[in-house]
């Protein structure tokens, strides 16, 4: 048994050691702070945009609703092009929805149809993730990443380089979606913003050269962090819970979506403020 240890050790060892004469070689760029997968993250004052991480979601860990300058993002350029990633009409926008953030914008689509990448850059995370079902976030070249959920089949692996308008998965309905959809992200550091501050879906162009990214832009991220919950118990109902908290039903029912014939379940949490 000792020894299985002690084998097992030097694998890892190893591997670690491997993996970082590879990474610390072929992937940092002024763009990207490279680390291993896993490895606990330390905001770096100098790091630029982006850690290499294919694991999580929002490696940084950063309240970017203090942020206190302004970050200016250059969209389109002689060097940088932007394309849709599929033609479709919003169907929900970015903001609360049933009591939670939407993080992103869901965008009309069929099964199957073709999914393309907004801009150039590399693909930093890519597998089965959740209720986003099948996920591909890309690092692009401006600093900025975006998410394409709820594909059917992605068409791109961790690691590669892909340019705008390129094909990199197909829609679909995985993970938590009532039917086929593209659930699509713009995150810098992380953190959700609303993508039509910049994109104009109806018009399939973009608002402006440029973006500023400021405290003000992720200002939702302040009203989460107000939001407070009552997690439902048996014999919970709708007049209880606003006597209890002092809310309306209508308010509550207005919060989480549901109206006053919904039947609460037990451990449901319920958004009151």
């Amino acid at each position: 048994m000792q020894f299985k240890k002690v084998l097992k050790f030097i694998f890892w060892f190893a591997l670690l050691f491997v993996s970082k004469q590879s990474i610390s070689s072929n992937a940092d760029s002024p763009y990207f702070k490279v680390i291993l997968d896993s490895v606990p993250f330390k905001p770096d004052p100098d790091m630029l945009y982006c850690i290499w991480d294919s694991l999580n979601l929002n490696p940084y860990k950063l309240n970017l609703a203090e942020k206190k300058d302004t970050t200016w993002i250059s969209l389109t350029n002689d060097s940088i092009l932007f394309y849709l990633p599929v033609p479709g009409k919003i169907n929900s926008p970015f903001g609360f929805r049933g009591g939670r953030i939407h993080a992103g914008v869901d965008l009309g689509l069929k099964w199957g149809d073709s999914v393309f990448c907004v801009s150039d850059g590399m693909v930093r995370f890519a597998r089965f993730y959740k209720g986003y079902g099948f996920l591909i976030i890309i690092s692009h070249d401006n600093g900025l990443e975006t998410m394409y959920a709820h594909l059917s089949k992605m068409l791109v692996t961790n690691g590669q380089y892909v340019k705008g308008g390129e094909l990199i998965g197909l829609g679909g309905a995985t993970g938590h979606a009532t039917g086929a959809h593209l659930h699509f992200e713009t995150r810098f550091m992380g953190q959700a913003f609303d993508p039509s501050l910049f994109i104009d879906f109806d018009n399939h162009t973009l608002k402006n050269d440029q973006i500023a990214i400021c405290a003000a832009t992720f200002s939702h991220y302040k009203e989460v962090a107000q939001i407070k919950y009552h997690v439902v118990k048996q014999g919970d109902t709708l007049y209880r819970i606003s006597k209890l908290y002092g809310v309306s039903i209508d308010t509550i029912c207005r919060l989480n979506g549901i109206n006053r014939n919904t039947i609460l379940k037990i451990g449901r949490k319920l958004r009151y403020s």
